[in-house]
């Protein structure tokens, strides 16, 4: 994903960074033909677990056949008490192939994320 403008984040090429957070600064980087990158990290495999899990799961909700082949483990069977406890606490719902939070989700989904993440 690409991100445009003061603060944004981006990720590509298996390396995460964010743009500086002044305008000015910005501004005068891009004038002077330097990209305004800053906090560039590598990720690793769990890094990239991660940032996948909880960018899909506060969008469109995380793809599980996309998690599988992706981090070449079962969604289902890794996260099976968790996806379990969402599901009955009205929280997440399984939908055309993906998990994804409820609107009550959405109002617990810190807390929902810290709990696939122990």
């Amino acid at each position: 994903y690409a991100g445009f403008g003061p603060s944004a984040h981006s990720f590509s090429g298996g390396k995460r960074w964010n743009n500086v957070p002044s305008v000015t600064k910005y501004i005068h980087k891009l004038n002077d033909g330097i990209l305004p990158r800053e906090n560039i990290e590598v990720q690793t495999p769990d890094k990239l677990e991660t940032d996948y899990f909880i960018c899909t799961l506060r969008s469109k909700g995380v793809g599980i056949e996309e998690f599988n082949g992706m981090f070449k483990k079962d969604f289902m069977k890794s996260f099976d008490k968790q996806i379990k406890d969402c599901i009955r606490e009205g929280s997440a719902v399984i939908e055309n192939g993906r998990f994804r939070l409820t609107e009550k989700g959405f109002a617990l989904a810190d807390s929902i994320t810290l709990e696939f993440l122990k």
